[in-house]
């Protein structure tokens, strides 16, 4: 669960970078601050969609660690289809952390971790 909240605050910062950058005095023309503003509501979302699989990863929901390998799954896909257009994108060691630690979430001992949830969600 740690790397997975490390990851989420890394990409906050991302998320504050960018919303910094479109409301302070730097000039950004209109069509400009149209997409930071469009990025900043994809981050957002995105945002809230880890927070909610991180949430349920603690209250061992099966769902959680199904989405996060959906996630970890189109990720590679991309990470594929950007190194198959020539693009220049170098996920590094946050994206490919992600992707071991969501392999982790599928050990043996992470199986029986989430067979039995802490708390009964009625």
């Amino acid at each position: 669960m740690v790397i997975f909240v490390l990851i989420w605050f890394w990409e906050l910062n991302t998320f504050l970078s960018i919303a910094w950058i479109t409301v302070s005095k730097i000039h950004l023309t209109d069509r400009q601050r149209v997409g930071a503003v469009g990025m900043l509501i994809g981050l957002s979302g995105w945002q809230i969609l880890n927070a909610t699989v991180i949430v349920g990863l603690v209250y061992r929901r099966n769902w959680a660690r199904i989405i996060e390998l959906a996630l970890t799954v189109f990720g590679l896909v991309l990470v594929a289809a950007l190194v198959a257009m020539k693009q220049p994108f170098a996920p590094g060691v946050i994206y490919f952390s992600n992707a071991a630690a969501t392999l982790l979430l599928f050990s043996r001992s992470a199986r029986a971790w989430f067979i039995k949830p802490i708390v009964k969600l009625s």
